[in-house]
């Protein structure tokens, strides 16, 4: 409902540029591999289990952990503003 009533609302065309990427995790490479400010969540989980602390997650086997790494959608983001700019111009 928000993105609907920000495109709906935006009457002086300032350029908008929606993306919903999945669960943010550590960076792919950018700074470096594995890179993260905050131990919450997702990272937080990585943490522990990397420290030998979480030896099992209970889950099905099939359950696909949608995790993407927040170097790729900062690029994403970076990569969308040109795009943004053109369409409010037209």
């Amino acid at each position: 409902m928000a993105e609907h009533l920000l495109v709906e609302r935006n009457k002086t065309n300032i350029p908008l540029c929606i993306l919903r990427p999945s669960i943010i995790g550590a960076t792919l490479a950018e700074p470096f591999p594995g890179w993260t400010d905050s131990i919450g969540l997702v990272s937080g989980l990585i943490l522990i289990a990397g420290m030998g602390l979480l030896r099992e997650l209970p889950g099905k086997l099939n359950n696909i952990g949608d995790l993407i790494p927040v170097d790729i959608v900062v690029n994403q983001i970076l990569a969308s503003i040109p795009s943004a700019i053109r369409q409010a111009r037209e």
